[in-house]
């Protein structure tokens, strides 16, 4: 199974998101969009594994207190045939500290993960190839500034449905102050 940990937004959040995501959209010739359903901000990609008993484990024993997020900065990369677009998360010492502490109890129960520096984000398209005269700073005006209280991380499958990209929480871990 391919799994991650992650925050999953309610309605309003998403949105905030979706609005952002319809704008790149109508400068965008050709790409893949983020699914309103898939909206959601990676704190640990973990990958093919069957051992989601141990990933619970580790879940269960990191203190996921309460916080509040807020989007920040926008930005893109370029990816394939064109750029993938996302919006960035505040620094925010809780969720850094979540993330590494999680991180650290996977690696010492065997899991292989990314070392990569951890750079939050939500993910907005992907393969993105903008029309003539679109500038790609413009994507900041389109994200409005949000914030959303933290009170559930989820463990995540992800995998294809009829050629759709699936996303089913199968364990949770509710935040408490």
């Amino acid at each position: 199974m391919r799994l991650f940990i992650a925050l999953n937004f309610d309605d309003d959040f998403k949105d905030g998101i979706c609005n952002a995501i319809e704008r790149l959209h109508i400068a965008a010739a050709s790409g893949n969009f983020t699914l309103r359903e898939n909206i959601h901000l990676t704190i640990e990609f973990i990958g093919e594994t069957e051992n989601i008993e141990t990933v619970k484990k580790a879940m269960d024993f990191v203190k996921w207190g309460m916080f509040v997020i807020k989007t920040g900065k926008t930005g893109s990369f370029n990816a394939g045939r064109g750029k993938n677009c996302w919006i960035g998360i505040e620094k925010n010492d809780k969720l850094y500290t979540i993330q590494k502490d999680i991180h650290n109890l996977l690696l010492k129960n065997g899991f292989t993960l990314d070392n990569r520096v951890y750079k939050p984000h939500i993910t907005i398209g992907r393969e993105l190839v903008f029309k003539d005269g679109f500038d790609i700073k413009a994507l900041a005006e389109a994200v409005p500034a949000l914030m959303y209280k933290v009170t559930k991380v989820s463990l995540m499958k992800s995998e294809r449905k009829c050629g759709k990209l699936s996303y089913t929480e199968i364990y949770s871990i509710c935040c408490t102050e």
